[in-house]
């Protein structure tokens, strides 16, 4: 599997930025260039001082980033990624399999990433 497919698109990521979510990850975009480069491999550039790198976060790190549980109107919704027919989809559901929210995408890192955007713009997280 190509790396770009483990990693949030560039497009996601500048998004993710500009929303403020942490700066920090295991690989980073190269804004202007559209390569990947790993985190060692740039933290002595004066780029990234410059903010040139944006983070390419895994869908591992995402992870992190989403809660697993999310209580809204008096229920608890649990965090679900899967892939079916050749789309991935992250979705909060309850227990009894009903949907709350749902982002579906190519690979499963940006429908988590548009998850986490969707939650941010919300303020639910």
């Amino acid at each position: 599997m190509k790396l770009e497919n483990q990693v949030v698109s560039l497009e996601l990521a500048k998004k993710l930025k500009e929303l403020d979510f942490k700066q920090e990850s295991l690989y980073y975009w190269a804004e202007d260039e559209n390569f990947i480069v790993t985190k060692d491999k740039i933290e002595n550039s004066q780029d990234w001082r410059d903010n040139y790198f944006i983070p390419a976060y895994t869908g591992a790190e995402f992870d992190e980033i989403l809660p697993d549980i999310l209580s809204r109107f008096c229920k608890d919704y649990y965090l679900s990624s899967y892939r079916y027919e050749g789309v991935s989809y992250c979705k909060y559901e309850d227990e009894r399999g009903e949907d709350n929210i749902i982002k579906k995408s190519d690979t499963k890192v940006n429908a988590k990433a548009k998850m986490a955007i969707y939650l941010k713009e919300n303020k639910i997280i």
